[in-house]
């Protein structure tokens, strides 16, 4: 084995070693969101992130398959990924923003309706990284 090759099992160990960094601040952050913020105001920001998850669960099918396709050399395998999951993205969001009032008014959290709006942004923006880190 060259010197110079990439060993599969070191850059599998760091990134399983930065995954579990990112837990750990992940943790940190959660901690600190529920220090300085009262029970209502953190299971606001809770159910947004829970929101948020049923929106974007389907992120990570396109570039899980576009990545396999970079893999053996398929043109345009890359920019495909990037624009399903753009459109992907798009769908999620419109279906969104129409069930957005029924959303909060079933929370019981309609006044904090302009917060459950950031997540519209956040859905393009979650859809686009994972493509992007594929």
């Amino acid at each position: 084995m060259a010197k110079n090759e990439i060993r599969i099992q070191f850059s599998g160990f760091i990134i399983f070693a930065a995954k579990l960094a990112s837990v750990a601040t992940g943790l940190a952050f959660q901690y600190m969101i529920a220090r300085s913020t009262n029970p209502q105001q953190y299971g606001v920001w809770f159910n947004v992130n829970d929101v948020l998850a049923y929106f974007t669960i389907l992120a990570g099918i396109m570039p899980f398959w576009a990545m396999r396709f970079v893999a053996r050399n398929e043109r345009g395998a890359a920019k495909t990924g990037v624009l399903a999951n753009l459109a992907i993205s798009m769908a999620a969001t419109l279906i969104y923003l129409p069930l957005l009032p029924f959303i909060t008014s079933a929370l019981g959290v309609r006044e904090y309706i302009s917060i459950y709006m950031i997540i519209t942004a956040q859905i393009i923006e979650l859809h686009l990284l994972n493509a992007l880190e594929a």
